[in-house]
């Protein structure tokens, strides 16, 4: 009886009505074999079949013999995305449960099909209507509490195997927008992707590399479980285009338009300052030492040109007669030999408060990059910002900045009268 129940429970219009995306990208209810779900660089959730149940701590259930099939493969190929598959399972016991609801459903709306032939009155037919409505919605909420093992593959590092997590779902969303919330949460999904955390991933890729490109991220991320599992391309390209505005560029990463193999270098180089206005396959992810030192090397192989306003002074002729003696307070200070050039570089400039980002990144591209790049340069930013606001401020946006000011690291914050 319980095989029976299978069929009409994976086919109801009710079960169907549970196909929320949340955040994925698709949602695939009750594949009858690994060939329906497809293997696109995108990531879905799964919800297995009822047959397929899971056990909590039980490495052999049946649920996890399904997600290794589709994990593995589609169809006869490969599967080579294998990072964007999430899967949700049933709980063992709550099965039961909800097969008995769904057994008193199938009953009461055999009664009502077969209504004239049990010569049915009209109370009768009533209750057998109120009935299937209730047992209904009966077989809906318990849907609910028996999908609640969302199985998730990963893998520590390149080197290891592959291992799988089972993460219990409760709420009272649609599936896939509890389980993308609870993945969301744990950092097994990525819907959106910042540039600090996608340099940690970046660690992992470049290794011995100086950089890695657009289009191997937009491939290696959907493929290799020990990365993180983004939703889709649009994930990683708002990473990058994060990562690039990050004023230290130590936390992230240089950017380029691409690398020229003939000579060496890379095209569009950018130090901070946000990334190039299109991102393809060519942008490239640099190292920021490797991006410094290409800076160091273009300053000496590219000197600045000359302007065509320098002055040159005329030789004077000696005319037989000795000079006038100079004003003593127009007599430029003696210059020593040894503080011929200047060892400190100080500057202070106003920024616009509607766009900060953008300033003080050409900031930190035409001005500090040069300095930071010398050796030995020691470098100290320091932000200042006064701000009136003549209608005053109000408490709870005291309290929030405040907060704020003291994660973030200020060594002062104060909120003063005019």
């Amino acid at each position: 009886m319980r095989r029976r129940l299978f069929e009409p429970l994976s086919g109801r219009d009710n079960f169907a009505a549970h196909d929320s995306r949340g955040d994925f990208a698709g949602v695939h209810i009750c594949p009858q074999g690994t060939a329906e779900v497809p293997d696109d660089p995108v990531t879905r959730l799964v919800l297995l079949r009822p047959e397929s149940v899971h056990r909590r701590n039980r490495d052999d259930s049946p649920a996890r013999k399904a997600t290794a099939a589709l994990l593995t493969n589609r169809g006869n190929a490969p599967r080579l995305n294998r990072n964007t598959l999430v899967f949700l399972a049933p709980d063992d016991r709550e099965l039961e449960s909800l097969l008995q609801a769904t057994a008193q459903y199938l009953a009461w709306k055999s009664i009502l099909r077969d209504r004239v032939a049990l010569n049915l009155d009209a109370f009768q037919e009533s209750q057998a209507q109120s009935k299937e409505a209730d047992f209904d919605r009966t077989v809906d909420l318990r849907i609910g509490a028996t999908w609640i093992w969302a199985l998730v593959p990963v893998q520590l590092d390149p080197a290891s195997g592959t291992t799988w997590e089972a993460v219990r779902i409760t709420g009272t969303d649609t599936l896939a927008r509890r389980t993308s919330a609870k993945l969301i949460v744990e950092e097994m999904f990525w819907p959106k992707l910042g540039g600090v955390r996608l340099r940690m991933a970046l660690d992992r890729l470049w290794a011995e590399r100086p950089h890695v490109t657009v289009g191997e991220l937009c491939e290696w991320l959907p493929r290799y479980l020990y990365l993180p599992r983004v939703k889709d391309r649009d994930t990683i390209l708002d990473a990058v285009h994060d990562g690039a505005s990050v004023l230290i560029t130590d936390d992230t990463f240089a950017i380029a338009e691409a690398f020229d193999d003939a000579s060496g270098r890379y095209l569009g180089l950018r130090l901070g300052g946000g990334s190039p206005a299109a991102l393809d396959n060519r942008t490239c992810l640099v190292k920021p030492d490797v991006a410094r030192r290409q800076q160091a090397e273009d300053v000496q192989r590219y000197p600045l040109p000359r302007t065509g306003h320098e002055t040159i002074a005329e030789p004077e002729v000696p005319t037989g007669e000795p000079p006038a003696p100079a004003d003593r307070d127009t007599m430029p200070p003696p210059t020593s030999p040894a503080c011929a050039k200047p060892t400190a570089f100080v500057g202070s400039v106003t920024l616009n408060g509607a766009r900060v980002g953008r300033d003080a990144g050409k900031i930190a591209e035409e001005v500090l990059s040069h300095l930071e790049a010398l050796p030995g340069a020691e470098v100290e930013v320091t932000l200042e910002v006064h701000i009136r606001v003549p209608e005053g401020v109000d408490d709870d946006v005291v309290r929030t900045v405040s907060e704020n000011a003291h994660v973030l690291g200020f060594k002062h914050v104060s909120f003063e009268n005019d």
